[in-house]
């Protein structure tokens, strides 16, 4: 008889990473729109605001990295 392996990653894992992905984008995404703009305070805010989405999301990816690691049975 055939063997069937099944991935058991728990599944709140696999929800969150489209989302953390989603997040990461969108830091590296205003990181660019704040890039183009014009000197002043805007620029600054934006650029800001998006280095830490995009590194909010980096560090959510690599912790759920880690968890589908950690947890795998």
């Amino acid at each position: 008889m055939a063997e069937v392996t099944v991935q058991q990653t728990r599944k709140r894992i696999k929800i969150q990473q489209p989302f953390a992905l989603l997040t990461f984008v969108l830091g590296l995404t205003l990181m660019i729109m704040g890039g183009q703009e014009a000197d002043g305070p805007q620029k600054t805010a934006m650029m800001g605001n998006g280095g830490l989405t995009l590194f909010g999301g980096a560090v959510w990816l690599l912790g759920l990295r880690v968890a589908k690691w950690w947890f795998h049975d």
